[in-house]
């Protein structure tokens, strides 16, 4: 098993380098951009990932499956509860000074 290697930002710093330098080397040109300025044309739909067209989509009701599911914890904290009361506890008597003297069970 390989490991994926993760490029650090060095390397991806170089990497823009050169792609930046190859482009201007190929005649291309950089032109100054005003700060907050936007590639998209004004108006356009900035979320088109969002299908708005798409007719409505049928629900499946669930309520009988969460009553299922509230039962089942019910019942399962019930029979806890009744494993619980029936279950003895071991507890240890101190004396005045911390030491233990004897174990009883309740």
């Amino acid at each position: 098993m390989t490991m994926i290697k993760v490029k650090t930002k060095k390397e991806i710093r170089k990497e823009l380098d050169d792609e930046i330098n190859a482009f201007l080397t190929r005649g291309g040109e950089i032109k100054d951009v005003e700060r907050g300025a936007s590639g998209k044309a004004m108006g356009a739909n900035l979320n088109n990932n969002i299908p708005l067209n798409e007719g409505k989509q049928t629900r499946t009701p669930l309520v009988d499956e969460v009553k299922a599911l509230d039962e089942r914890k019910q019942n399962k904290t019930k029979s806890n509860e009744v494993k619980k009361a029936h279950t003895p506890k071991k507890k240890i008597i101190y004396d005045d000074f911390g030491e233990p003297l004897r174990e009883i069970w309740e």
